[in-house]
């Protein structure tokens, strides 16, 4: 796929492989500004504008538009206590990052720029494959999206009860959610999500995990570590 390298004006190539993959691999995120029929940021005049980057000021900015939700803009320039409207080309877009480590897109250390400053814009995903969960949010049921997950932000809790930010560093080079593990599922390249020792003791009956990483209706029952049983932590979307 050829995308338009912006400050020079050359064109870059990427693998199909790295586009709509959730991962910011180009300048500006372009590479995952349309994915699924959706688009996310806007474009104008063949210009991308990531959500990051969306000013008042540029085209689009109408508040009569179907808006349902604000939020305060991520970048301190914009704040000033205004409320900056949220769209389908906001919510749970891509953002840039500055990953240390990486090991399937799981574990970064995030230099972040997404939309909203408390992350409300990876909330109320309209692509269900970027849902990593539902949680309550603000004191309503929300899907959350799969790249905010682990987050690592202790003063930030998107769900009520901080349940995208239970998460094991496994490796060197995998940090995983929880209900990512023991899943039957490769998630760390070297395994440890699957080869990890409470994986050996299961639970007889299954359950549907709450970070199911996925539409609801797609989830499938799994049977889950008896060391997550009384560990103050609500697994199981019935509890």
């Amino acid at each position: 796929v050829d995308c338009e390298g912006r400050e020079a004006g050359e064109r870059l190539s990427i693998p199909n492989s790295q586009v709509c993959n959730g991962v910011c691999n180009l300048k500006n995120c372009e590479d995952e500004a349309k994915c699924n029929g959706l688009t996310y940021g806007t474009f104008d005049s063949g210009q991308y504008n990531p959500p990051y980057l969306l000013q008042p000021l540029q085209p689009g900015w109408k508040w009569t538009d179907s808006s349902t939700s604000s939020c305060q803009h991520f970048n301190p320039l914009y704040q000033k206590n205004e409320q900056f409207p949220l769209f389908n080309y906001t919510r749970c877009a891509a953002f840039s990052f500055t990953a240390r480590a990486m090991d399937e897109g799981k574990y970064l250390v995030k230099e972040l720029n997404p939309y909203c400053n408390n992350f409300l814009d990876q909330t109320n995903c309209t692509d269900t494959s970027k849902i990593a969960m539902t949680c309550d949010v603000m004191g309503y049921p929300t899907t959350i999206s799969k790249q905010i997950m682990c987050h690592g932000l202790e003063d930030l809790s998107i769900c009520s009860d901080s349940i995208e930010n239970v998460c094991y560093e496994l490796s060197t080079t995998c940090k995983v959610h929880k209900h990512l593990m023991c899943d039957g599922v490769d998630d760390c390249l070297d395994k440890s999500d699957e080869l990890n020792h409470i994986c050996q003791n299961l639970t007889p009956e299954p359950c549907v995990r709450r970070a199911g990483f996925g539409d609801n209706d797609n989830i499938k029952p799994l049977k889950f570590p008896l060391a997550w049983l009384h560990d103050n932590v609500i697994d199981c979307q019935d509890g």
